[in-house]
């Protein structure tokens, strides 16, 4: 075995909050690879806190990114989503010609209605990233 060798990225969809590249940058310490990706089946709705979750939809795309992460880049993502609040499951993402399994997190919530997905998060940027720096240690 090689002990040079890197481990296998861990492939996140992500559909919200963590798709802002200023969140990417203060909850990885880095704007990992991202590549578009498809999650079919499922709609984005909030929360009464302003946070998004998934719930079935037959046949409707999620379009969000696909980012490559190392372990500990997932463990900090881990936290931030506050496992087990949110769950973390794969599933079969499109990404570009290809169907790859991701991590996806969601969370089982009361809807108030879909989400804006043009939006972080129907909360304030700074309010999240402090809410990261917080939870990291940082």
């Amino acid at each position: 075995m090689d002990k040079n060798r890197k481990p296998a990225a861990e492939k996140l969809f992500v559909y919200g909050t963590i798709k802002d590249a200023e969140v990417q940058l203060c909850l990885f310490d880095a704007v990992p690879p991202t590549r578009p990706g498809v999650l079919e089946g499922f709609a984005v709705h909030i929360n009464d806190q302003g946070y998004y979750f998934l719930m079935p939809m037959p046949g409707n795309p999620i379009q969000g990114l696909v980012l490559s992460l190392t372990p500990q880049q997932l463990a900090n993502a881990d936290a931030w989503e506050d496992v087990p609040y949110y769950t973390r499951k794969k599933y079969a993402v499109q990404v570009g010609g290809d169907v790859e399994e991701c991590w996806v997190y969601n969370g089982n919530f009361q809807s108030f209605g879909l989400a804006d997905l043009n939006r972080i998060a129907d909360v304030d940027r700074e309010k999240v990233l402090a809410e990261i720096r917080a939870i990291l240690g940082k």
